[in-house]
Formats: C-alpha cells, structure tokens, sequence
C-alpha cells in the first residue's frame, strides 16, 4: 500500500489515480473528502 499526502490537490490527484490505474492501492492523506473515480482501491484518511 502506498501513502500519497496531499491527494486531492493538483498533483496529489494525479499521482493517485496513476498509482490506482497500476493497480496498487493508496492510503491518502488529505484535508478534504476524496474526489470520485478512485473509490475502492483508496483509503481517506483525514
């Protein structure tokens, strides 16, 4: 699993959907509610 901080920001958002589109799975640390698309394989944690 991997950590992605900052993921709903610009690069953050980026980032997780390509580590998602390889299949692996994301823990991501943000200060806001996850964007769509990438439910599923990401775990929010605020």
């Amino acid at each position: 699993m991997d950590l992605i901080v900052g993921a709903t920001g610009y690069v953050g958002t980026l980032l997780t959907s390509a580590v998602v589109a390889e299949g692996r799975r994301v823990r991501a640390l943000s200060r806001h509610p996850p964007r769509e698309g990438v439910e599923g394989s990401v775990e929010s944690v605020r």
